[in-house]
């Protein structure tokens, strides 16, 4: 895109020529991903998480959140930093990373991580 015989050489309805650039509010949504896990973490007033925060970039303008915790229906408590060891899936297995896990299970035995642990031990005691 540096060359502009590229851009002039693209169809008038072609998306580059549009000027769009999402650059700035992918890094803003960043940004207050950042700021949700810190609540998550820090749970600043002992809130960690205040609900749907919705920002709205004309006017700029955030909804003030509702700080009301989760019903006790809500699964999300529970699942909160468990990972893949969740239990649950979205979109589907990936093939791969299942057998990455299988394989990874079947080398980190208890007694290997156990041996693991003393060499480590031992290592730090010298």
């Amino acid at each position: 895109l540096d060359d502009p015989t590229y851009i002039e050489g693209l169809p008038i309805d072609h998306p580059v020529r549009a000027n769009e650039n999402v650059f700035a509010f992918s890094m803003a949504v960043a940004s207050l991903e950042v700021l949700q896990f810190l609540m998550m973490v820090v749970a600043p007033l002992g809130i960690t998480s205040p609900g749907a925060q919705v920002y709205h970039f004309v006017p700029g303008n955030l909804d003030t959140p509702v700080t009301y915790g989760c019903e006790t229906t809500c699964v999300y408590p529970s699942l909160t930093g468990k990972g893949d060891r969740a239990g649950v899936t979205v979109t589907g297995k990936h093939p791969i990373a299942e057998q990455r896990r299988s394989d990874r299970r079947r080398t980190t035995t208890p007694d290997r991580v156990k041996a693991i642990f003393r060499k480590l031990l031992s290592a730090i005691v010298r």
